[in-house]
């Protein structure tokens, strides 16, 4: 079981990996509709939305495998653009990440850019 770290955008929109959307059969054409289940005051389960299901708690990702969470939904479990997510590739449970996988995000991330750097 693997946690992928992603991070909110600005704008509460957040990617859920493409081998997981493969994985739980949601594929970009035509959009996929996911349900959105809070499990506690920081965990969300997210799964594929049953046929014809038009509960408010259903979602459709955006044709780039975006989810975006309304504001409402964000505060109410303490999110902003700056929480990193972890996204466990079982059941597509989404919660923060601790402040140890943060750490770990972001040195991977600086080691990239300076890989880049480097090669640009």
């Amino acid at each position: 079981m693997e946690t992928i770290p992603r991070r909110l955008d600005d704008l509460g929109k957040l990617v859920l990996p493409s081998e997981l959307r493969r994985k739980l059969g949601l594929t970009l054409d035509p959009s996929p509709r996911v349900t959105i289940t809070k499990l506690d005051d920081e965990t969300l389960i997210i799964q594929k939305a049953k046929e014809g299901c038009q509960s408010p708690n259903t979602k459709e990702l955006d044709d780039l495998g975006r989810l975006h969470l309304n504001k409402e939904l964000r505060d109410s479990l303490g999110w902003n653009e700056n929480t990193y997510l972890g996204v466990n590739d079982d059941i597509m449970v989404i919660r923060p990440l601790t402040p140890e996988q943060v750490e770990l995000v972001k040195q991977k991330e600086e080691k990239r850019k300076s890989k880049a750097t480097i090669v640009g």
